[in-house]
């Protein structure tokens, strides 16, 4: 997989995260695909694991709320309908 932030004007590398309006990801497929004038795709995200959540307690206001939460990784599944 390679990644790459871009500016914009979607083909200028961002020098970090505050110029950066896009993300460029190539991923190399195992099988190729065929692509057609007349193709079709659709991205399918699939969790197989679980979600974690992680908790803090704030003891002056009396109150539990999420700090932050996180996903295992996930799978992507394109598929191309011609």
């Amino acid at each position: 997989m390679f990644a790459k932030l871009l500016k914009s004007d979607n083909q200028t590398a961002a020098t970090n995260f505050q110029d950066a309006d896009r993300m460029l990801v190539s991923i190399r497929l195992s099988t190729p695909k065929t692509v057609t004038a007349t193709s079709t795709f659709q991205l399918k995200f699939k969790m197989t694991d679980s979600v974690s959540v992680d908790l803090a307690y704030d003891g002056a206001a009396g109150r539990l709320y999420a700090i932050k939460n996180g996903a295992d990784p996930f799978q992507i599944d394109l598929v191309i309908s011609n």
